[in-house]
């Protein structure tokens, strides 16, 4: 026979290791929070993205970009970041649309999948050309970088020396398609996962745990834009993810 003793420190027990995960979350978050201030005001320290050879700082080819003169050659220009304008902002011009350079980008952008085009201007990815530069960054063969992926303003850079060397050399749109293939799927697949962590922060907030593994799973077939899944194995997999949860279970049996 329990006493009424035993039953307050049972129903105790929970409710401490409930405000217990709940504090753990806070913390987590807040070194979260921490790190993403950090790397907002100190871009520098980001690991480098793009097309390049050898090693090549991060900053240096931080440097070239803010130095040169850019032009918007597709999309909009993200000039927020969490709803602030960025403190070294500018606003670009777009590149004359009867430009021949402009006209050699957009028949190696039509090479590229419809459902592909679609996901780059849902998750608002543009490109900059950036003007009077062959490469952003040249120390040798061996060191050097052509191509960039601004993760903050969601925009891949591309020199204007390069794009005019491929149009008078008549090389075929395909290998800048290519390369613009290359370089926009990483930069699809980091805010897609930048997504997953904004839910995934929202959800510990609520609920001061940490979500499921299933969870993640549905979340992440939800937010994808550009991992095309046939519609039918979409389904498949939704449902064979809800066969393997207890809430998924639950569903069925109503």
């Amino acid at each position: 026979m329990t006493t009424p003793l035993l039953d307050t420190m049972k129903q105790e027990i929970p409710e401490a290791e409930r405000r217990l995960r709940f504090r753990q979350s806070l913390g987590y978050l807040r070194k979260v929070d921490r790190r993403k201030y950090d790397f907002r005001h100190n871009p520098d320290e980001r690991p480098n993205a793009g097309l390049r050879e050898g090693d090549v700082e991060h900053a240096e080819v931080n440097r070239v970009i803010r130095e040169a003169e850019k032009t918007i050659i597709l999309g909009r220009q993200n000039r927020l970041h969490a709803g602030v304008v960025m403190h070294d902002d500018e606003k670009l011009p777009r590149f004359h649309a009867g430009h021949d350079l402009v006209k050699y980008f957009y028949q190696a952008l039509r090479l590229i999948p419809a459902y592909l085009i679609d996901a780059i201007f849902e998750r608002g990815i543009t490109v900059t050309m950036v003007k009077d530069c062959d490469l952003l960054v040249w120390e040798g063969p061996l060191c050097h970088q052509a191509f960039h992926i601004g993760r903050t303003r969601k925009t891949i850079y591309i020199p204007e020396g390069l794009i005019m060397s491929a149009f008078e050399r008549q090389y075929s749109p395909w290998s800048l398609a290519e390369v613009l293939l290359h370089e926009a799927w990483k930069l699809l697949d980091y805010h897609l996962i930048l997504e997953l962590v904004r839910h995934f922060q929202i959800w510990m907030h609520g609920h001061g745990s940490i979500p499921g593994f299933f969870w993640v799973k549905e979340k992440l077939l939800e937010l994808n834009k550009h991992r095309r899944i046939p519609d039918e194995y979409e389904q498949t997999l939704r449902h064979r993810f809800r066969q393997d949860s207890k809430r998924g279970r639950r569903r069925e049996n109503r």
